[in-house]
């Protein structure tokens, strides 16, 4: 399940990196493509997901022992990957539209 976690995050983050730039380039014309906003609002949902989830997956530390104590986890979540999940789950688009990005 993990694995497969990592592999769908892989091409989720993948279509982001791809489709991001086409979509501040050509933002008027993006507009139309509803099929693309509801991708991104899924892909954000994704991320949102996965935030919540890493909070209480149990992980392997250092020394190959598995940790599941729930504040240990929480701990080594905010400081390791949090950040870097939180920015994949800022709804970027959202942002754009209500900025009036153009």
């Amino acid at each position: 399940v993990v694995y497969m976690s990592r592999i769908i995050f892989l091409v989720c983050t993948g279509w982001d990196l791809l489709s991001a730039p086409v979509y501040v380039g050509f933002f008027d014309l993006t507009l139309a493509m509803e099929w693309r906003h509801t991708i991104a609002t899924a892909l954000t949902g994704f991320y949102a997901l996965r935030v919540l989830c890493s909070f209480i997956v149990t992980y392997v530390n250092n020394k190959n022992v598995l940790v599941v104590d729930p504040v240990e986890i929480r701990n080594h979540y905010l400081s390791t990957n949090f950040a870097l999940d939180v920015i994949a789950a800022w709804p970027h688009d959202l942002l754009a539209l209500a900025s009036g990005a153009s």
